[in-house]
């Protein structure tokens, strides 16, 4: 149940990331190098967020430390050296804004505030400001959280 809980964490993040593109995609024609950047940027960030959620979904809790550390350290290396191929590829052929693209490799983590700054406003204490009861106790039962637990 976890596994399945986590995969669609996961899709849900990759999901808002691929939203993010879609101004850039718009301003596409009249500001190219920003846009582009922009867009290549949050594409090695999503890459980067699945392979990392991927490695770390993969890994047995009951395997030795040595075997984790080793899926763990190969798992680093290929993350980054991917981002540095990429990087060099896209700073070498594509030529974008560098700032843009910069902020684009951030889209992941900007991606996971925007998806908690969401759960905190629908189903945290300020919930009730922004939806109704009847919507903020369904999506209470939805995440599993017990109302007695919030009450404690």
């Amino acid at each position: 149940m976890m596994i399945n809980e986590n995969k669609k964490f996961v899709f849900t993040i990759l999901i808002i990331i691929l939203l993010t593109n879609i101004p850039a995609i718009i301003m596409l024609i009249p500001d190219f190098k920003n846009s582009i950047g922009w867009i290549m940027g949050s594409v090695a960030s999503a890459v980067n967020f699945w392979f990392l959620a991927h490695k770390t979904t993969a890994l047995n809790p009951e395997a030795g430390r040595k075997s984790v550390a080793a899926i763990m350290s190969k798992a680093f290396i290929l993350r980054y050296a991917f981002l540095i191929v990429w990087s060099l590829f896209v700073m070498l052929y594509v030529r974008p804004n560098i700032l843009a693209y910069c902020l684009g490799l951030f889209s992941a983590q900007f991606s996971l505030f925007i998806y908690h700054i969401y759960i905190l406003l629908t189903t945290g204490t300020l919930g009730k400001y922004f939806i109704s009861e009847e919507e903020s106790s369904e999506k209470v039962e939805d995440r599993g959280y017990d109302e007695e637990k919030e009450e404690n």
